[in-house]
């Protein structure tokens, strides 16, 4: 998400799909991981908050106070509220470092805000964003969106744009985008908003149903862009004109889920491996298994919550289970942690 964007390709579609879908059948997809945001904070072990900025024409800064966990969803709020030179708040999180992904079917399932002044997006930037900077790390955005007043440069309340950005022979940006308008206001209700990237494409989906596809990633100007593993951005900033009398304002994140080919998940470790993890207060504490179609295998909440301080959570489940892999989600009390294990006997 750019804060100086323009469009260069728009397309609009004007189709209405209801029904949330899984991923394209019969090519081999795997859940290899996800955020449910089932615990009580945000998982740092996997977001960062960014701070760095301010965002928005100036009118607001990111704080680490604006990101909470409620029922279940991430949410990411914009508030009217004094902060040093600034007269709102709002919030970034990010998994660089943390969680990077090449290739895979990635859905993320929100409900946006509304009105005037708001414009949130979840995008995807290259891992050596550090090193050579945007555009040229390229940028995939599953979602982007001015709300408000639909004009010619901002979406509105009920539509939204997605894009394939990356940078020209000159080093400035080359925006690819497309704009999708549905027919009611997309803070109605959550949606599914997804796309499917392989080597020769990116397929974008909205609840389930494709509504564009970029098939140049493989140009010489761009390959690099395209091909490396990238992180999750998620970002709420502000735009003029601003209705003071909407805010504070909230996005909400239901869940953050990767599918890959099950021939990218490799049982490399010659032995059942799992992390080692201990609760000081295993009372509180939820441990799920699933497979990687999202199943659940197992669940070991009462073995857990029976377990003396200090003892492996993980001890002894690698030999209840067949030979696979498996995510295994652990919630500790305050957090949910999500890991593979791989079991081979």
């Amino acid at each position: 998400m750019n804060r100086n964007f323009a469009f260069s390709i728009c397309i609009i579609a004007c189709l209405v799909f209801a029904a949330f879908a899984d991923p394209p059948a019969g090519k081999g997809y795997v859940l290899t991981w996800s955020d449910e945001f089932d615990g009580v904070a945000l998982d740092t072990n996997t977001w960062t908050m960014d701070t760095c900025c301010s965002g928005g024409a100036q009118y607001q800064t990111f704080t680490d106070h604006n990101v909470t966990i409620e029922n279940g969803a991430a949410v990411l709020w914009a508030k009217h509220e004094k902060h040093g030179y600034y007269d709102y708040t709002s919030s970034w999180i990010e998994t660089i470092g943390k969680r990077e992904f090449k290739y895979g079917y990635f859905e993320v399932r929100l409900k946006a805000m509304y009105g005037n002044g708001p414009w949130a997006a979840f995008w995807m930037m290259g891992s050596d964003f550090h090193r050579v900077s945007w555009p040229a790390c390229g940028e995939i955005e599953l979602y982007d969106q001015r709300t408000g007043t639909r004009n010619n440069t901002y979406p509105g309340d009920s539509a939204f744009k997605v894009s394939c950005d990356f940078a020209s022979a000159s080093g400035g940006p080359l925006y690819n985008t497309a704009q999708y308008l549905y027919t009611d206001c997309l803070c109605s209700d959550y949606h599914m908003y997804a796309i499917e990237w392989d080597s020769t494409a990116i397929k974008y989906f909205f609840d389930g149903n494709k509504i564009w596809e970029y098939d140049s990633i493989n140009e010489s100007y761009n390959f690099s862009s395209f091909h490396q593993p990238f992180f999750f951005n998620v970002q709420v900033t502000l735009n003029p004109p601003l209705d003071t009398s909407i805010f504070p304002q909230k996005m909400y994140i239901d869940y953050v889920r990767v599918y890959q080919k099950s021939t990218q998940v490799k049982a490399s470790p010659q032995k059942s491996t799992s992390k080692i993890f201990t609760l000081s207060n295993p009372s509180q504490a939820r441990l799920k298994v699933y497979d990687l179609q999202g199943r659940l295998i197992a669940d070991y909440t009462d073995r857990v919550r029976h377990l003396k301080s200090g003892e492996n959570v993980m001890k002894g489940i690698a030999s209840d289970l067949p030979i696979g892999i498996y995510v295994t989600r652990l919630f500790d009390g305050v957090k949910t942690v999500s890991e593979k294990l791989v079991v081979q006997k």
